[in-house]
């Protein structure tokens, strides 16, 4: 989109205020809504929001976009976390951690990998390469949203 650098670092700045916000509006709203009905709205906000951003056109759609998912990931780390909090026995919580953060493990090799095989794939596409492997990334949170929507 032609963004300058000083840009980018205010975008990205207002980004992780966003997700620091985002992170407590989703404990309390978990709190009273249920994990699990907070978790799959978070998600489904994602596969919406997602996709859009990678069909922005301006730098304020854009902006308003990544303050928006920002939240979004605030909200996703504090009831994830707060789902296995909830979840595990008492006596098992160091268990199910552990696992969680395998998984996390797992989701930061795969999906930069698979980002990075879109992009290098579709090179020939020039930018519009990153807009698609953006798009793609939706089938990731729809598969967990599909994982979560089966749980107890």
């Amino acid at each position: 989109l032609g963004v300058s650098d000083s840009k980018k670092s205010l975008i990205l700045g207002g980004t992780l205020g966003a997700a620091a916000l985002g992170a407590l509006a989703g404990g309390w709203i978990a709190d009273r809504a249920g994990f699990k009905r907070t978790l799959l709205a978070i998600l489904a906000a994602w596969t919406l929001l997602l996709p859009m951003l990678g069909l922005s056109r301006n730098v304020t759609e854009f902006t308003v976009m990544v303050l928006i998912l920002g939240a979004l990931f605030g909200m996703t780390l504090t009831v994830t976390r707060a789902t296995m909090a909830h979840l595990a026995p008492a006596n098992r919580r160091s268990y199910a951690f552990s696992y969680h953060t395998i998984a996390e493990r797992f989701a930061t090799f795969v999906g930069p990998l698979v980002w990075g095989g879109l992009t290098t794939a579709l090179f020939s596409m020039g930018p519009v390469r990153y807009r698609i492997a953006l798009m793609v990334m939706t089938v990731f949170i729809l598969a967990g949203m599909i994982v979560i929507s089966r749980m107890p």
